[in-house]
C-alpha cells in the first residue's frame, strides 16, 4: 500500500495528476441536470454508463460498434478526448433550492501511462545504444564502461524526456478540461 502511494507520488511528480476536473454551480434541479449531462455524455461524447446512482454516475468509452466506428472514422471532425479517458465521473449536489454543484472528472491515467511508457522505451533504447557503442570501441574494461555509458545515457535521456512528458500530458489534460467545461456550459444556460 505504501509502495503504491510512493509510486503514484513519483508519477505525479514527473508527469502531473491523472485527474482532470471541472466544477461549477448551475441553476437547476440536480436530477434534471444529471439527466442533461448524461445525455450529452452518451450522445455527443459516445460514452456508456458503467454505474448510475442518484446524482452520481461513472462513464467509459462506449463499446458499441457504431460508436467505436464513429470515433475512429471521425467524419464529423469532433475529437473524442473523453472516450480516451479511462473513466469520466459525474456528481451533482444541490447547494440550495434551484441550484446544483456539478462536478465532472476524467481519469486520464491510461494516457499518462502510455506517454510514460513511450518515454521509458526511448530511454531504454538510448541506454542500450550507449552501452553497445562503448563496448564496441574499447576492448579493455568493457563491462564497466558499457554499464557506465548505459547509466549515463539513460539518466541523460530521462532528464531530457521529463519536459516532453509534462508538455504532452498538460496539453492532453487541457483539452479534456476544455471539453468538460463545454459540457458544463451547455447546462449552464
Amino acid at each position: 500500500m505504501a509502495l503504491d502511494r510512493l509510486h503514484r507520488s513519483i508519477l505525479e511528480l514527473i508527469a502531473g495528476s491523472s485527474r482532470v476536473e471541472a466544477r461549477r454551480v448551475v441553476a437547476g434541479d440536480p436530477t434534471t441536470i444529471q439527466q442533461q449531462i448524461e445525455l450529452q455524455l452518451r450522445d455527443q461524447e459516445k460514452l456508456s454508463a458503467l454505474r448510475r446512482r442518484p446524482l452520481r454516475s461513472v462513464w467509459e468509452a462506449s463499446p458499441r460498434v457504431m460508436h467505436r466506428l464513429e470515433r475512429s472514422l471521425n467524419l464529423s471532425g469532433k475529437e473524442y478526448a473523453l472516450a480516451e479517458a479511462r473513466q469520466v465521473q459525474l456528481a451533482v449536489a444541490e447547494t440550495e433550492p434551484g441550484w446544483s454543484l456539478v462536478t465532472l472528472a476524467a481519469d486520464v491515467a491510461n494516457k499518462r501511462n502510455e506517454i510514460l511508457y513511450s518515454a521509458g522505451s526511448a530511454v531504454a533504447i538510448l541506454a542500450i545504444f550507449g552501452a553497445v557503442f562503448t563496448a564496441s570501441s574499447e576492448p579493455g574494461y568493457v563491462v564497466l564502461l558499457a554499464a557506465g555509458a548505459a547509466l549515463l545515457a539513460g539518466l541523460s535521456a530521462i532528464a531530457a524526456s521529463i519536459p516532453w512528458v509534462r508538455w504532452t500530458l498538460n496539453k492532453r489534460r487541457a483539452r479534456v478540461e476544455l471539453i468538460l467545461e463545454s459540457l458544463l456550459d451547455q447546462v449552464d444556460r
